[in-house]
């Protein structure tokens, strides 16, 4: 968490195997600008949520925990998949009532 370092990351191979089936992948990570591994620039913005089919949070940083994921989406409904256990209860009560699917994974649940 909260580490610039890519290198052993185990997202390489979340990234790997949805890029070799094909899948239009968009990176971010606030404390990362390229992914020497991959020769990847990362984009320091977050990209509006509305135009993905699903959203991963696969690394804890903090600047995560401050975004609130349901403001941020409007009309999308992505599947979210949360890695790291960034959302709360409460948060994905109400992003599976506004029809997101969320799915946590690592959470003993």
């Amino acid at each position: 968490a909260d580490v610039d370092d890519t290198r052993n990351s185990p997202v390489l191979s979340i990234f790997r195997a949805l890029f070799s089936s094909g899948a239009n992948i968009t990176v971010h990570d606030p404390l990362v600008t390229c992914w020497e591994e991959l020769e990847l620039n990362i984009d320091s913005q977050l990209p509006d949520f509305d135009d993905y089919y699903s959203i991963i949070l696969a690394v804890p940083h903090e600047q995560y925990s401050m975004v609130n994921f349901l403001s941020r989406i409007k009309t999308g409904k992505p599947i979210i998949y949360d890695c790291c256990n960034m959302l709360s209860h409460t948060d994905r009560a109400l992003l599976r009532a506004r029809g997101c699917v969320v799915s946590t994974i690592g959470n003993g649940s």
